[in-house]
């Protein structure tokens, strides 16, 4: 079975009709069919009218798929009507204003703000990029690590034993590793929030760990069959929760349940936790799955039979379901992975194996029908959704200036520190807003490309269309003001000679730091983009760093660099004459420094510290 979702996000928020911002490739409005809805809902009532979507059919043919949610905190303005533009790959919310209140506007007429929404279309589930995979040491998790590896997906081991982990890392190409019992759902917050910080990248996560005993309900150990029901259902349902907001601010998010045909037909007598587990799983699954539909996020089921691996290992006979040794009903977990792969392959919402596939297909053809029925009438309130993507926008300001003081030595922004954080950051599901005092391209200090020639995320850079598209294209600082600190999350500036020239004398500049400062957002800067910060002052007249601890390229890295006389004066040197409580570590470590002394300011020493100040902003928006 395969089945097609969309999902919206938020990208850009136009100030006015004429200033509408178009998707990549559309220099016009596309023609497409316009739907209207009422939305009085916005003036304190909560009335919602159904609007619809384009079906994967590319003939156009419309199909109801959502309800507009109630808007008001999203808008937070009142309005009588909504337009919504539909096409195959995008749709537009425009806000609209009546002059009466007895009749309504022409929309066009009274147009005040386009908010322009990106519908994704529906990503395969081989498309992810990085899967965290529970009960990933051995079994079937370790045989899907070693298939997606094959695929060049990264993978992250999760079980409970670290020797084993360690072992199978080795096999696995050094997969990096996570020690976690699933069991133990109070760990599972502080596991995630690790895993995502070190792991940006990550846009999967496998539920596959869990666990069989043989039980009797006459005689049950209640402290064994708690622990079952820990592993098997309270840390997938605790795991989805702790990973979905990461996942859904991806492009595509994917989460796959491991359940059993034994969730659908109870065969195994002796394993009735077992049994009641995986049914949960199995129908956890689905209706995860039609929550999920508006959302980027793919939900998946693998359902096996029995396959030779150790689940079987607290029965009296724990190789009852090795084939090699009798068990003829049972696949190999070779058998299991050809037609794991053939059903992923083919984008199968459920996939089985063996004689799992016609059980799944009588499940079916008896309840498809009438679950689908109720699935269709399911609304999700989307109205979080587009919340939580509303402000996903990080503000990065590079240097104008190209020239260092007595040379011909070209400057501008240094390469691994816009790189490294650039990635964190996107992979995260950030939306990255460059600026510059000029606008245009920014200047790029060409020595950094030869230094860092071996840096994989420079070269990625360098090589990334997308990313060279938008370093070429920066708005003008003449474009932000204060009032802008309410549209982003994070304010950044990459480091490079050039920003000691140009941008701590920047008015706009310095009224940026101090509005995001002041608001509690991360203010951060590496290398000698600290610069920024020497002349803000604050609301009180105060310098922003006197009293702050910071870090920046230091006074002996210049010396080492030979480039005291090529700049302005010597940063570090600003910094503390400016009152800043100065740290540093030996030269070209890595230091980052996060100062929490009124509002959140980040400074790295230098360019091996930029990675560290991406996973420190990142750190802080998911705090």
């Amino acid at each position: 079975m395969a089945r097609h979702q969309y999902s919206s996000a938020l990208l850009t928020i136009g100030t006015s009709f004429q200033n509408l911002v178009y998707p990549p490739g559309l220099s016009r409005l596309p023609s497409t069919r316009m739907v209207l809805v009422n939305a009085n809902h916005l003036t304190g009532q909560s009335h919602t009218r159904r609007v619809s979507f384009l079906t994967p059919d590319v003939s156009g043919a419309l199909r109801p798929c959502i309800m507009v949610p109630v808007l008001q905190r999203a808008l937070k303005r009142r309005a009588s009507v909504l337009a919504i533009d539909v096409s195959l790959h995008y749709y537009y919310l425009r806000q609209t204003f009546a002059t009466s209140s007895s009749t309504p506007p022409i929309y066009t007429n009274f147009i005040s703000q386009t908010y322009f929404l990106h519908i994704t279309m529906p990503g395969k589930i081989l498309d992810f990029e990085c899967a965290v995979i529970t009960g990933g040491a051995g079994g079937l998790g370790y045989a899907m690590a070693e298939y997606f590896i094959s695929q060049n997906k990264k993978v992250i081991l999760v079980g409970r034993t670290e020797s084993k982990l360690a072992v199978a890392s080795k096999k696995l190409s050094n997969a990096p590793y996570y020690v976690l019992d699933t069991g133990n759902v109070d760990d599972i917050p502080s596991f995630a929030k690790k895993v995502l910080s070190e792991h940006p990248e990550v846009d999967c996560l496998i539920n596959n760990a869990g666990v069989q005993r043989p039980l009797e309900v006459q005689n049950l150990a209640l402290d064994k069959a708690d622990n079952e029901i820990n592993i098997n259902i309270r840390g997938p349902v605790h795991l989805a929760t702790a990973f979905l907001d990461h996942l859904k601010s991806k492009k595509l998010g994917v989460i796959i349940n491991v359940s059993s045909v034994l969730g659908f037909v109870p065969y195994s007598i002796i394993n009735p936790i077992y049994n009641s587990t995986k049914a949960f799983v199995h129908f956890w699954t689905e209706t995860q799955r039609v929550q999920l539909k508006n959302t980027s996020v793919r939900v998946v089921e693998i359902v096996p039979p029995s396959v030779g691996t150790d689940l079987h290992r607290e029965r009296e006979n724990p190789d009852d379901n090795k084939k090699h040794l009798g068990a003829t009903n049972s696949l190999t977990v070779e058998e299991f992975m050809d037609d794991l792969v053939k059903g992923l392959k083919a984008d199968q919402d459920v996939i089985s194996a063996g004689m799992g596939i016609a059980l799944v297909k009588k499940w079916d053809d008896a309840f498809r029908e009438p679950f689908n029925g109720a699935a269709e009438k399911y609304q999700p309130n989307i109205n979080q959704n587009i919340i939580a993507n509303m402000s996903k926008q990080i503000l990065v300001v590079f240097t104008s200036h190209t020239q260092l003081i007595g040379s011909d030595h070209p400057t501008g922004y240094y390469l691994p520190e816009i790189a490294h954080p650039y990635y964190i950051l996107k992979d995260a599901g950030y939306t990255l807003v460059a600026a510059s005092p000029k606008g245009g391209k920014a200047p790029l200090d060409q020595s950094s490309v030869e230094a860092f020639k071996s840096d994989p995320d420079s070269v990625k850079f360098l090589n990334d269309s997308t990313a060279q598209d938008w370093v070429s294209n920066t708005k003008p600082l003449s474009e932000f003001s204060a009032s802008s600190v309410s549209d982003f999350d994070a304010i950044f500036y990459p480091g490079g000679h050039g920003p000691c020239f140009d941008l701590p004398v920047d008015k706009t500049s310095q009224e940026l730091i101090k509005a995001f400062y002041e608001a509690g957002k991360p203010t951060s800067a590496v290398c000698h983009a600290p610069a920024v910060f020497t002349d803000v002052k604050l609301s009180d007249g105060s310098y922003l760093v006197n009293g702050k601890t910071v870090t920046c390229f230091t006074n002996e890295e210049e010396e080492q660099a030979g480039l005291t006389k090529a700049i302005p004066w010597l940063v570090e040197s600003r910094l503390v004459e400016r009152g800043a409580k100065f740290e540093k570590t030996q030269p070209w470590g890595e230091k980052v420094v996060v100062d929490r002394n009124g509002g959140l300011l980040i400074s790295g020493q230098n360019p091996a510290s930029a990675a560290g100040v991406g996973k420190e902003i990142l750190a802080a928006l998911r705090a």
